[in-house]
């Protein structure tokens, strides 16, 4: 009796070390937008690279695109990824999810040297909020 109490008492950990050893699932941006702004505008993207509220999305699209009608995005099902260069080099964004919710989040560019630019690439995109606790480990709400 106590060794069959012992092996179900193990089941579980068992099971989330197996979980924690998962790979990384690949998460696709579901809508992107991409571009280029004069540097000074590139400074009012957000910081931690993500948005998760409406308001800040509204004034961050304006930032970037101007009178451009606002996409409607439901933030309790999306989040917004943002990635903005320091130069006009086009820019990629690569998203994968681990077994803890944890979001990591890479960005690509090409790689051409301009000196003294004055505009700024930028691409920002929709994932799935599902799962997701952090972002390369900073917490979401």
């Amino acid at each position: 009796m106590s060794r069959t109490l012992s092996l179900l008492c193990l089941l579980p950990l068992s099971v989330a070390l197996a979980r924690a050893d998962e790979p990384p699932t690949p998460v696709k941006l579901v809508r992107t937008w991409t571009g280029e702004v004069k540097l000074d505008v590139a400074k009012a993207a957000p910081k931690d690279g993500f948005i998760t509220e409406k308001d800040a999305f509204a004034t961050f699209w304006k930032a970037f695109r101007g009178d451009e009608k606002v996409p409607d995005v439901d933030f309790a099902k999306e989040l917004v990824l943002v990635a903005v260069g320091k130069d006009p080099n086009k820019l990629g964004i690569g998203a994968t999810l681990d077994a803890k919710g944890n979001l990591k989040v890479v960005v690509r560019s090409t790689l051409v040297a301009y000196q003294n630019p004055t505009t700024a690439a930028y691409q920002f995109g929709t994932v799935p909020h599902a799962g997701v606790k952090s972002i390369n480990g900073r917490e979401v709400k």
